[in-house]
């Protein structure tokens, strides 16, 4: 059963696909298992707000042949940092209804709000 192998992984492979996002980085989120991002040129959702390597593995595509060895480099304290780090920020990525504060409804706000501030502060210099 594919839910059951999600709940025992350690780690969840995330490649990357025709689409930049992926129904597997949201079950990911879910399953609590931490995400091995393969892909070269891939920003993750709210990663101006996010660390994502905080929570997250991220190999070239270069590198997909080393994915084992960068596995097992990671000890258990530091999957356990990960691991904790990674189901506090779950939260931004569930849509509730009604939305609660810092659900994916207010943090998809947020990213909007804030790209516009960028935007207008850059448009001011000109």
């Amino acid at each position: 059963n594919l839910c059951q192998a999600f709940g025992r992984a350690r780690f969840c492979l995330v490649i990357r696909g025709l689409t930049v996002w992926t129904k597997r980085l949201a079950e990911v989120f879910l399953y609590g298992c931490i995400p091995v991002i393969v892909a070269d040129t891939y920003s993750p959702p709210l990663s101006r707000v996010l660390n994502w390597t905080q929570f997250a593995i991220f190999v070239k595509e270069k590198d997909v042949h080393r994915i084992r060895e960068k596995l097992l480099a990671i000890d258990a304290m530091q999957w356990g940092n990960m691991q904790r780090n990674l189901l506090q920020v779950r939260k931004h990525f569930v849509y509730n209804d009604p939305p609660r504060p810092h659900d994916a409804f207010h943090m998809i706000l947020y990213q909007l709000w804030f790209q516009h501030r960028v935007f207008l502060g850059t448009r001011s210099k000109f």
